[in-house]
């Protein structure tokens, strides 16, 4: 993707490559995985999964603000909209880290600043 004849990172936007979350956000983010995600997106059958090949091309290109935002409206499905921002942040971190991107020194921290990181394929 380019702006006005530049690249994502001569346009100062990032993306998962650029160590967007901390290790122990990831950390958080798994925990609430297991508690909420995992049933449905782990073989059960129901969701997708939230890993791999087709994840990243299915979210290829899309900003994360828009799988918080998913996830934050839809999951989990039993129950829509009942986890906090936190969770999601700390859950998107980990989903993140699972797809084979590496963690920085700082965490996901407000929904707003996922607007400006993309959703990339690893090299």
């Amino acid at each position: 993707m380019a702006v006005a004849g530049m690249s994502l990172a001569q346009a100062g936007a990032r993306t998962v490559r650029d160590r967007v979350y901390s290790e122990e956000q990831a950390a958080k983010g798994k925990t609430s995985y297991n508690n909420q995600c995992s049933t449905c997106h782990e073989g059960g059958g129901m969701g997708p999964a939230l890993k791999g090949t087709e994840f990243l091309g299915s979210w290829e290109n899309k900003t994360v603000r828009s799988l918080y935002s998913r996830i934050l409206t839809t999951m989990p499905s039993d129950a829509p909209g009942t986890l906090t921002e936190q969770d999601v942040l700390d859950i998107v971190a980990y989903l993140i880290s699972t797809n084979g991107f590496p963690p920085g020194d700082k965490a996901l921290e407000k929904p707003d600043e996922l607007n400006d990181i993309t959703i990339v394929v690893p090299e």
